[in-house]
């Protein structure tokens, strides 16, 4: 699962990767809409449509294209309209609506039109029209997502083919939004397809709203019954009793399961020992990552303090020249580990800088090696929950082993450390191996907070005890068969015991 913050395959190279041409594919595409639409959006639908294919945007043959197409060949006006709804939709620098008001950028599109095609009018796309116009893009593209789906239908002889993906959030203003999308295969089995399907506000994130509200959208776009499309989703842990709503296998998404054992680490995590009190506390984490922060506020937070420390690093040309990372996405774990990285880069500056400016050090020397210690613990768990969230690659089975990796790795009797001393100015840090029973008190506190919180995630653990090396992974059915079929896996010790196989 993914996201932003789902890694979601944008329409345009999403149908040139699926749709290589075909009778079927160029019926469907000058296909007029609905009949109860408005002619003026069927009329901007069926242009597009033609431009599409005229332009080769979708992967056709051209050549042939025009051959079948060229009595309804588009007009220059039409075109240049297209175009620039497709700059508009597509484009990777996400423009504004403002550009369209913007009369030098009027000016650029009139510079490039041929001399006698000027006399024409409305060559230029406005903003009034252009919400038409990406209406009619999004139908098309319904429309060919829906033909896919009747192919991966019919060559599952009407099994459940897909499997579904839905978030909630809510934002600083209070709305509440969920985001729901698809998963699928190609049909060669080479790579994995994302679609994102709607980012809908909702008044209430109940059970059965987002679970009605799921079964209305998926119909809706694709046509095609949920329960005869989505045969597994995957939710986060809080959202678990969404998918028994829908009947589905519940299932879990890796990525914030290994979130949140780095969060668990450092003491953001906390559990409740059903009366209102709390069973983990760690306020030495929080503690840190709070000195951390209020140390790279210092260098942004005023325009003083930073020229002050750009002329510090001029005169001393041998330290990294950069500036501590700050964790704005309080969502991810990456953002946490962020702030500790870069803060042990910058060690020897900071301590230096303060010191020739007389400010008192914010983080002392028992401070500065329990932040290599939490570095250590929350450098394991950041690799699996960024590897989790490439969608590109067949990695149904990686989950499992990604979940005994980790686990094998915290409940390790040594870690890997960034050496501080040697650390220069290059980016990547240097690191030692050293020995967990060396570590202070609050580190190793640390670590077993993240090898609880790992094998409460998955290893079905619901005590407060670590098991340790005789933990069993916990596996669900679609991990079970994405096992046994992929070849990198299956029937491999290295992954499950002899017995578990």
């Amino acid at each position: 699962m993914s996201s932003g913050c789902y890694l979601t395959t944008p329409a345009e190279r999403h149908l040139k990767k699926c749709f290589k041409g075909g009778k079927e594919a160029i019926d469907i595409l000058i296909k007029k809409e609905e009949d109860n639409k408005k002619k003026r959006k069927v009329s901007m639908v069926n242009k597009i449509e033609t431009i599409s294919l005229f332009s080769g945007d979708l992967g056709f043959n051209r050549r042939k294209l025009k051959q079948r197409l060229m009595p309804n060949a588009p007009s220059f006006c039409d075109t240049a309209i297209c175009a620039h709804a497709h700059w508009f939709i597509y484009a990777t620098s996400n423009p504004s609506l403002e550009s369209f008001r913007d009369d030098y950028f009027k000016m650029m599109l009139m510079s490039m039109i041929p001399p006698d095609k000027a006399h024409q009018k409305n060559l230029i796309l406005m903003i009034l029209k252009l919400k038409l116009v990406v209406e009619a893009e999004f139908a098309c593209f319904m429309c060919l997502l829906r033909n896919m789906l009747q192919k991966k239908l019919k060559e599952s002889h009407g099994n459940r083919c897909c499997q579904f993906i839905h978030d909630g959030c809510t934002l600083d203003n209070k709305l509440k939004y969920q985001a729901f999308g698809l998963q699928f295969t190609h049909k060669k089995y080479q790579t994995n397809h994302v679609v994102a399907l709607t980012f809908e506000r909702v008044l209430s994130s109940t059970v059965e709203n987002v679970g009605r509200l799921t079964e209305q959208v998926v119909k809706e776009i694709t046509g095609v019954d949920f329960g005869d499309l989505c045969g597994c989703s995957i939710q986060d842990a809080t959202a678990k009793s969404v998918a028994q709503y829908l009947q589905l296998e519940v299932e879990t998404c890796d990525m914030h399961e290994s979130d949140k054992i780095g969060r668990s680490a450092i003491g953001e995590l906390l559990r409740k020992d059903g009366r209102g009190g709390i069973v983990n506390q760690f306020e030495e984490g929080k503690n840190l990552m709070h000195k951390l922060r209020e140390q790279g506020k210092h260098f942004s937070s005023s325009h003083t303090d930073r020229v002050n420390y750009d002329t510090f690093l001029a005169l001393h040309s041998h330290l990294p020249s950069t500036v501590i990372l700050n964790d704005l996405n309080e969502m991810r774990i990456s953002s946490r580990h962020n702030p500790v990285r870069s803060s042990l880069w910058l060690k020897r500056a900071v301590t230096m800088y303060f010191g020739q400016y007389q400010l008192p050090q914010l983080l002392s020397e028992e401070d500065w090696e329990f932040c290599r210690e939490v570095e250590a613990v929350l450098n394991v768990s950041k690799d699996v929950s960024t590897l989790v969230q490439n969608e590109k690659g067949l990695y149904a089975a990686y989950g499992p082993v990604m979940g005994m990796e980790l686990h094998k790795n915290l409940n390790s009797d040594t870690m890997e450390m960034i050496d501080v001393n040697n650390w220069g100015k290059t980016p990547k840090a240097p690191r030692v191996t050293v020995d967990v029973a060396t570590w202070s008190d609050r580190g190793k506190e640390c670590k077993q907070r993240a090898l609880l919180e790992c094998e409460r995630r998955f290893f079905g653990n619901r005590s407060e005890d670590v098991i340790g090396g005789a933990s069993e992974i916990k596996l669900k059915d679609r991990e079970k068969a994405a096992l046994v079929l992929d070849k990198r896996t299956c029937a491999n010790t290295n992954v499950l015991s002899k017995r578990a196989w």
